[in-house]
């Protein structure tokens, strides 16, 4: 039997955020024997670079929204996917978020090619995004996300809990990179790796990092990531804020980086006090580094810190429950590497790479088998 030939397709370019990077583990899961990633692309970007380096074919071309109110155009360009899927010997169709009406999701429906419709973020679903119509499966990243989805009774049937993947050997593999980034080798470092935007909770960040620099605590805090979409005044009040008395000189910001495996190794502690969170990426990144963590208790994350045993989850919102939790791991001493350690020993078997390759592979195939 030929290798199942799977086209992803995702609308960015760069690997900055979490969905691209689970989409990269998802790949790397794959048993290259059995299946064969593509990828549609219609630009260049740090993505682009990073499926190249792990072989996977590149087609050229864009994913439009197409709609009845424009009939010629609608059946042009569904038209023109047909064959761009029948050229490439295209087998199933991976869409990494739900797009609206798209014509590369129709043309596979329309050829019997099984469409894969995978949630990163919360959603509702419409009768009239066809897109939903069209696929086979729903892939949502935790079970706390399917909870929150609009009308989810529409797709209940189809829909499938896939978590992210992280691959341990990598993040536990990071070597600290502390002088290269204005740290010592004996600050105590707290951490973050987010987008800057309210949702991630970087002003909390940075309220609980004024209440441990003014109760006594000796930290400096680092942030990673990049200003968030639509975003501007946010980021840039929460640069001011940084370059301010007491934060100043204490929180580093680094912008995006994509070493992030150093940079972890770099942290003691790692915090997100995060506002929503469907799944938790970088908290499975975190733990796979042996970094201890502080995480809000929302979303899918207490699936991920199932316990005071793994990591601290805080329920209350509020820089002063954040730093109370901090405070408390900060005091364990030789302990806390033990706790870091417990929290890498819980991924496996839940969230490393062989586990949910299994788990895609075994609905890639039974899409495959149904369409034969």
């Amino acid at each position: 039997m030929n290798p199942v030939k799977v086209l992803y397709y995702y609308s960015s370019a760069q690997v900055d955020t979490g969905s691209p990077r689970a989409m990269l583990r998802m790949i790397d899961s794959l048993n290259r024997d059995e299946f064969r990633p593509a990828f549609m692309a219609s630009g260049a970007g740090s993505l682009i670079d990073e499926l190249r380096s792990r072989n996977v074919e590149i087609i050229e071309g864009r994913v439009d929204s197409v709609s009845w109110r424009h009939p010629l155009r609608f059946i042009r360009s569904v038209r023109a996917k047909r064959a761009l899927l029948k050229r490439y010997g295209v087998d199933l169709v991976h869409m990494n978020e739900p797009g609206w009406n798209s014509d590369l999701v129709l043309a596979a429906r329309l050829s019997g090619i099984p469409v894969v419709l995978h949630l990163h973020n919360p959603v509702t679903v419409s009768n009239r995004n066809l897109n939903y119509v069209a696929a086979s499966r729903i892939f949502v990243c935790s079970a706390a996300q399917a909870r929150e989805i609009g009308n989810f009774d529409r797709v209940k049937d189809r829909c499938v809990v896939l978590y992210n993947a992280v691959d341990i050997g990598l993040f536990a593999g990071g070597r600290p990179i502390r002088e290269s980034i204005g740290l010592s080798k004996d600050d105590r470092v707290i951490g973050t790796i987010a987008q800057i935007k309210h949702g991630k909770g970087i002003d909390l960040f940075l309220d609980t990092a004024e209440r441990l620099l003014t109760g006594g605590n000796k930290v400096k805090l680092v942030i990673v990531g990049p200003k968030g979409v639509a975003e501007d005044d946010y980021f840039r009040a929460c640069i001011d804020r940084i370059e301010r008395s007491p934060l100043q000189g204490n929180v580093i910001y680094l912008g995006s980086r994509v070493d992030v495996p150093d940079l972890l190794a770099s942290f003691d502690i790692f915090f997100l006090p995060t506002r929503a969170e469907t799944f938790g990426m970088v908290v499975i990144e975190a733990m796979a580094a042996g970094v201890p963590v502080v995480v809000s208790h929302v979303g899918g994350i207490p699936e991920i810190v199932t316990g005071a045993d793994v990591g601290r989850t805080v329920r209350d919102l509020d820089p002063d429950a954040y730093a109370t939790a901090i405070e408390e791991l900060l005091q364990m001493g030789d302990a806390l590497k033990a706790l870091g350690e417990r929290g890498r020993e819980s991924l496996a078997g839940r969230f490393d790479i062989a586990h949910v390759g299994a788990t895609l592979g075994a609905v890639y195939k039974q899409l495959a088998m149904q369409r034969q």
